[in-house]
């Protein structure tokens, strides 16, 4: 052989893989077997939750991603999006999610949790965990007393914002979707109009003075930060282009080529 591709005998992705173990289990460096298999678990069931956007195919998501970037910018709905609605079709074709959407919709209610001090507000985000709903497989089969069972409303508002950014990322919208300024805050008004429009919305003010449409927004904030994340990651790589990936591959290739050409000829002195 005239070089050896060095690039393609690696071991980044095991690194990888064990650098999210390390990451998920508390940034330990020596983790347990069950730490071990925990975070395996929440990567397997990430995968099982897709988008397929139109224009670079399924990519996973990241259940555990809350950049909660503050932008107080509000979106205008263009007339574009304005016919996207949520239909009991949509549900039925993402039945099958539902559990994943469930656990995704415990962790919001995680998020929010944290904001909400008392008992009548936390009611609303969360229900009991002894109740027999299918739904609730997935979190019993991976919970050890920690993990939240969110209440119907929130898992409602999470299935929502999952259908409208598979609806936005679909032939149809996604160039368009694509010239947004902020696209988290137009699936998040996309969202509250649906829900208002289905009298889901909550205006109430708990007796502590707090409003419960903040505990809404911290809500979809948290979901639609997990659902766009990977797909934005996407979108950037491409966007910096392949033209400086080419050019570095290319003078890899050359310095490995004459590398081996210099131990070639030093073999061949070494022989004489």
């Amino acid at each position: 052989m005239s070089y050896l591709l060095l690039g393609k005998i690696q071991t980044d992705k095991l690194e990888s893989r064990f650098g999210q173990y390390r990451s998920m289990s508390g940034d330990q460096y020596h983790i347990s077997i069950r730490q071990l298999y925990e975070t395996e678990n929440k990567l397997r069931i990430s995968r099982e939750l897709k988008l397929i956007s139109h224009t670079s195919g399924s990519f996973d998501i990241d259940l555990f991603d809350n950049c909660d970037q503050d932008e107080n910018s509000v979106e205008i709905i263009d007339d574009f999006f304005q016919d996207i609605e949520v239909s009991n079709s949509d549900i039925d074709k993402v039945a099958d999610s539902l559990p994943v959407i469930t656990y995704l919709a415990g962790y919001c209610s995680h998020s929010a949790h944290k904001n909400v001090k008392r008992y009548k507000c936390r009611k609303k985000l969360l229900t009991d965990k002894e109740m027999d709903v299918d739904n609730f497989k997935l979190i019993k089969s991976c919970d050890r007393g920690g993990l939240l069972y969110p209440s119907e409303f929130v898992t409602n508002i999470v299935l929502h914002i999952y259908i409208v950014t598979q609806k936005l990322i679909s032939e149809k919208y996604e160039l368009q979707f694509l010239k947004v300024q902020n696209q988290r805050n137009l699936v998040m008004k996309l969202v509250e109009e649906l829900l208002m429009s289905k009298d889901m919305w909550d205006f109430s003010v708990c007796s502590c003075g707090y409003t419960f449409e903040k505990v809404i927004a911290k809500i979809m904030k948290s979901a639609t930060n997990t659902l766009l994340n990977n797909y934005c990651k996407i979108k950037n790589d491409k966007q910096k282009g392949s033209k400086t990936k080419k050019k570095r591959k290319l003078e890899t290739l050359s310095e490995i080529k004459n590398t081996s050409s210099l131990l070639e000829k030093k073999t061949k002195t070494n022989t004489k």
